[in-house]
């Protein structure tokens, strides 16, 4: 456990295409005639509330174009690449890869030789008026279809004593018969477990379910099904729930109103659930109307499920072989060049903040880059659930060391050849943390 773990951390960095690929090209191990693929955060088209207002949403553009081009360099007219994602149920795929013509220009690449495909992982795209879903359409997903894995008590929601669990849809039901006592199961992408070469590229930014997304978190996006995922489980901590921070009346009423709204809501007929928009909207003006910012959703620092399935998605990842059956040893070769030119932060993931960074961390370790960004932001990794129990994984283990033997090699003379421990709020960029995170993430413990 005395391994140590290098993560580069380059502070003087613009949105230009040549001098990232001057950057990057030493780090992109990839051979003639592999299958490659490419993991972007293309999680929505913008920002929620400022549709316009995208780049500090998803992975940029540029960053994935030269990762793309340097791949087919490095392939010589044989191989196969993947550019590929599973964006928030209610996105629109196609507006996010019109950002920057990324998908023109990655589809361009197929001039090479090398065949190039942009692909939406997602089988299903939900369609959102007021913020409750009133449709769903059929999409085609992974043209190479996907496997359903079953971590069955390996999954690190076995030990979980309330399963009463909420992912990404109003059908709860179909979410329990995939995530119970007996089996664990998510539905993979085979082009995934196919891919002899992992390049994950995800965007650092603050996450009102996990404190913070970054390599780990970013994996959630090689699921097909967005609802086999589990976000949060319903309760409060006195019956092992995160849904809410504390038994209240408000939330004790609030959970058996939407258990019988659920019922209602996921045959997703949008009359009878348009009809919901209004009265939704009174009841949040009610209800909140002394804290604006109230907890409901497992947005916050207790919330003890998103991690354990962030987790088993990436040992899924690192583990499964091309038949979707776990190994002892690692299937793919990976790494994670994490997009913080431009980060977001406070309301993340969604609606966050600009945050002009100027930044890219590149390592082979995902909970390694994961443990570095928290301390860049100023976080406290020991205190991001995600990250801190990676650490602690013993089967399909993540990593092999110790957080204190992460060396940080830089352009700068904050970061260069520092270990964590050298890192303090004063020296890190102090992102503001979504407010149910707020004073209970930061490197302080005073609240910012």
């Amino acid at each position: 456990m005395d391994k140590m773990e290098q993560c580069y951390v380059y502070t003087h960095v613009a949105y230009d295409k040549k001098k990232i690929k001057e950057l990057l090209f030493d780090f992109i191990k990839v051979k003639p005639g592999q299958k490659v693929v490419i993991k972007p955060n293309w999680v929505r088209e913008g920002h929620i509330d400022k549709p316009d207002e995208w780049e500090h949403i998803i992975t940029h553009p540029v960053i994935v174009e030269a990762v793309a081009e340097i791949v087919v360099e490095k392939m010589h007219g044989n191989g196969e690449l993947k550019v590929m994602d599973s964006p928030m149920s209610s996105s629109s795929f196609g507006k996010v890869v019109k950002r920057g013509n990324i998908k023109e220009k990655l589809l361009q690449l197929n001039a090479s030789g090398v065949n190039v495909q942009v692909l939406d992982l997602r089988r299903v795209r939900d369609y959102m008026k007021g913020d409750i879903l009133i449709s769903s359409k059929d999409l085609p997903g992974d043209p190479a279809g996907f496997l359903e894995i079953d971590l069955h008590k390996d999954s690190l929601l076995s030990d979980k004593k309330n399963k009463q669990y909420f992912g990404a849809d109003y059908d709860v039901k179909q979410l329990r018969t995939l995530h119970n006592e007996e089996n664990n199961i998510y539905h993979i992408a085979k082009s995934v477990l196919e891919a002899d070469v992992v390049i994950n590229l995800p965007k650092l930014k603050t996450h009102r379910l996990a404190g913070m997304t970054g390599a780990l978190k970013n994996l959630v996006g090689i699921t097909v099904m967005k609802n086999s995922i589990p976000h949060y489980t319903i309760g409060t901590p006195e019956n092992n729930g995160d849904d809410y921070k504390e038994k209240s009346s408000k939330s004790q009423f609030e959970i058996s109103v939407l258990s019988i709204m659920r019922k209602i809501w996921k045959k997703k007929n949008p009359v009878i659930n348009s009809f919901f928009i209004p009265l939704k909207k009174i009841y949040a003006l009610v209800a909140d109307r002394k804290d604006k910012q109230s907890i409901r959703g497992g947005i916050w620092y207790g919330n003890d499920t998103v991690w354990r399935a962030v987790l088993d998605l990436n040992r899924i990842l690192l583990y499964a072989d091309k038949n979707g059956v776990m190994q002892t040893t690692q299937q793919r070769e990976y790494l994670t060049i994490l997009d913080a030119v431009y980060a977001g932060e406070n309301h993340g993931p969604l609606k966050p903040d600009k945050k002009v960074c100027n930044t890219i961390l590149v390592g082979s370790n995902p909970v390694a880059v994961d443990t570095v960004a928290c301390a860049i932001m100023g976080y406290d990794y020991k205190k991001v659930p995600t990250v801190r129990e990676g650490y602690r994984v013993k089967k399909y283990p993540l990593i092999n060391t110790e957080a204190e033997n992460i060396v940080l090699i830089s352009d700068s003379k904050e970061f260069h050849e520092k270990k964590l421990a050298d890192i303090s709020w004063d020296t890190s960029f102090q992102f503001v943390p979504q407010f149910g995170w707020k004073g209970h993430i930061e490197l302080s413990e005073t609240e910012r």
